[in-house]
């Protein structure tokens, strides 16, 4: 990826260590309104009650090109909770390990080349297509960042140019 043609910011804040970079644009798919139960009792078929993160497990259309949407201006305007999904690329220098921490969602999920990745997950060079499956409220603002285990060993993009990453 050339630095002219990434479209995600490697911006630091204040807050975030030296080698977090902030993904900034990324395609979004939806987000979806849901119909959540008006009961706290409320159970599904298989007798759990109901939480956010029983959302994601059903699966999420992520499939087409997405919408380019800016990160640091998207907010869900739906009414009650929304589900939806980001998708960006990470290209990775050498090897590492890379956390994806997601705040401003009641739930989330990420997935990074189709796998879970609940914990730091490692890549190997190249190119990896990362996407993020979440459950927000009215008025919620998801944010995301990626952390790799070596400082400056990945870049970002949101993958809407197939020539950002190669």
């Amino acid at each position: 990826m050339t630095v002219a043609a990434m479209s995600v910011s490697a911006g630091m804040s204040a807050a975030a260590p030296a080698d977090t970079v902030n993904v900034v644009s990324a395609l979004l798919h939806g987000p979806y309104p849901v119909a959540a139960p008006h009961a706290t009792s409320a159970k599904d078929a298989a007798g759990r009650a109901f939480t956010a993160e029983r959302l994601l497990d059903y699966p999420l259309d992520a499939t087409g090109k997405g919408t380019p949407v800016s990160l640091d201006a998207f907010k869900v305007t739906a009414d009650g909770l929304s589900t939806g999904v980001i998708t960006f690329r990470v290209k990775s220098k050498g090897y590492c390990e890379v956390t994806v921490p997601v705040t401003g969602a009641e739930a989330y999920k990420v997935t990074i080349d189709g796998k879970e990745a609940a914990k730091p997950m490692g890549l190997r060079p190249g190119s990896h297509e990362v996407s993020v499956a979440f459950v927000a409220a009215k008025d919620a603002m998801p944010r995301i960042s990626v952390v790799p285990s070596v400082a400056g060993a990945v870049e970002v993009s949101d993958g809407a140019n197939p020539r950002d990453i190669t």
